[in-house]
């Protein structure tokens, strides 16, 4: 892990760029963005650090699935048993996949995940935010779909806050997003570095 180094201006934020274990499932418009931005970002200031997350994290996302349907399962099993017919089938699938997970599991689970947040905690320490792709690559066209949430998955289990900013698009003209992670409950401080982020990607843009 790297080193802290003493700050000297705060002005200039310390950005990890994680492309996160899926960067080979993201899109290449998607990879050229994350790209791009870390060099946008450079040039307002920052300083910009490739850095690899441990190498459990890349089973966090199967992890979180695991927790989200076996609890979602429980939360549900009244509306299934009673109006299964009235329920999405993608809802029914889920919960009945839920179902199928036993508690030994689901503790495991939440054992790996607490876990994660610990190692997470360290790693992000030299760093006042995370840089990182915000989905696979761009919005789905329409409103069926919010899209896959493989590469969110991992800060959702973390329980650290996010912000996306838009401002890019990819070949078939929708919006790429890019995303900054803070620590767990740096909330605040994020949303301040976003301000200063979103401000430079939009000089950078301009010129």
């Amino acid at each position: 892990m790297l080193g802290a180094t003493p700050r000297t201006d705060m002005s200039r934020p310390r950005i990890g760029l994680c492309r996160t274990p899926w960067w080979h499932d993201a899109h290449d418009d998607c990879r050229s963005v994350i790209e791009r931005a870390s060099r946008m970002l450079e040039r307002h200031g920052a300083f910009v650090t490739d850095v690899v997350l441990p190498m459990h994290f890349a089973g966090l996302a199967d992890i979180h699935r695991e927790i989200m349907v076996y609890e979602g399962a429980r939360n549900h099993a009244g509306e299934f048993s009673e109006h299964r017919d009235a329920l999405s089938e993608a809802l029914a699938t889920l919960i009945e996949q839920g179902m199928r997970i036993d508690r030994e599991r689901y503790v495991a689970a939440c054992a790996e995940a607490a876990r994660a947040r610990s190692d997470f905690a360290a790693w992000v320490r030299p760093f006042d935010l995370v840089l990182a792709p915000s989905a696979k690559g761009e919005a789905q066209r329409g409103l069926a779909s919010t899209g896959d949430p493989l590469v969110s998955r991992l800060w959702t289990l973390l329980r650290v806050p996010s912000v996306t900013l838009p401002g890019f698009v990819g070949a078939r003209g929708l919006p790429i997003g890019v995303q900054l992670i803070g620590a767990h409950q740096d909330d605040e401080r994020l949303l301040r570095w976003a301000q200063w982020a979103e401000a430079g990607l939009e000089r950078a843009a301009e010129n």
